[in-house]
């Protein structure tokens, strides 16, 4: 609701309502009326400043303009628009220091900066002059690991915050959180894990040297059966060519000097 409180015997004839300086209501004198009230419906345009003048015509029908009244900013919920967050890593240990910036938009109306942390506050700071990029430390810890943003708020006159729509959200991962396992103790007093690998390479070793023997044992062995093989088909096609040879003197001549053989 819009009221308008005009001076009292004001020359006027009519009640102007404006928003950002533009005309949005008229309204007739009504009597010896003072205030004068003006219903607005809200919605996301809404956002602005309102005013009130009155204006007196003339004989010549002329408006003459009284000064406008103070303004007042209406805020919709919501409709702020958002700033913009930086963080100067992605990826951090314990004992590190994170840097987050905030970047507001130009002549945006604030009262102060709020960083927040799965969107929960962590840091608030004030609003500095004509400052637009505000930053703020952050120590990193075991439960530091989140989704980080920013936004900022304006105050009214009653004393009521209005926030603006919160920046995109960047996400910190903290190196040996939760989710690193927890190294064992070996009876030497080593951690365990630090002679896995040799102990896994010196088995893949051996394994492949085992593989490797078994497979020039394999071969030698095939070599071995397949030239033995091969002498045993030459003996037997030899045996065969030699009895084909003996089989083929029977029906020969015989020289003479074997029937005169001497035997001593």
């Amino acid at each position: 609701m819009l009221s308008c409180l005009v001076s009292l015997d004001a020359p006027m004839t009519r009640i102007v309502f404006c928003k950002d300086g533009k005309e949005i209501s008229v309204q007739p004198k009504g009597g010896n009326k003072l205030v004068y009230d003006s219903p607005h419906t809200v919605s996301r345009e809404s956002v602005g400043a309102f005013s009130c003048h009155y204006q007196l015509k003339n004989d010549n029908n002329q408006e003459n303009n009284s000064l406008s009244s103070d303004s007042w900013h209406l805020h919709v919920a919501g409709t702020l628009p958002a700033p913009r967050l930086f963080l100067d890593r992605l990826s951090a240990r314990q004992g590190d220091t994170a840097m987050l910036s905030c970047l507001v938009p130009l002549d945006a109306p604030m009262t102060r900066i709020v960083f927040c942390k799965d969107g929960k506050e962590i840091s608030v700071q004030p609003k500095e002059g004509n400052n637009l990029v505000y930053d703020s430390s952050y120590p990193v810890s075991r439960e530091s690991a989140g989704a980080f943003s920013c936004r900022y708020q304006l105050k009214d006159d009653n004393n009521q915050e209005n926030n603006s729509l919160s920046s995109d959200s960047w996400h910190l991962h903290v190196g040996g959180d939760e989710s690193s396992p927890t190294p064992c103790s070996s009876p030497g007093g080593e951690h365990s894990h630090s002679r896995e690998p040799g102990l896994l390479v010196g088995l893949a070793i051996t394994a492949g040297l085992a593989l490797a023997l078994l497979g020039c044992f394999l071969v030698k062995t095939d070599a071995e059966v397949t030239r033995a093989g091969a002498d045993q088909v030459s003996r037997c096609a030899s045996a065969r060519s030699a009895d084909r040879a003996q089989g083929a003197g029977f029906g020969q001549n015989v020289p003479m000097e074997m029937g005169t053989r001497r035997f001593s």
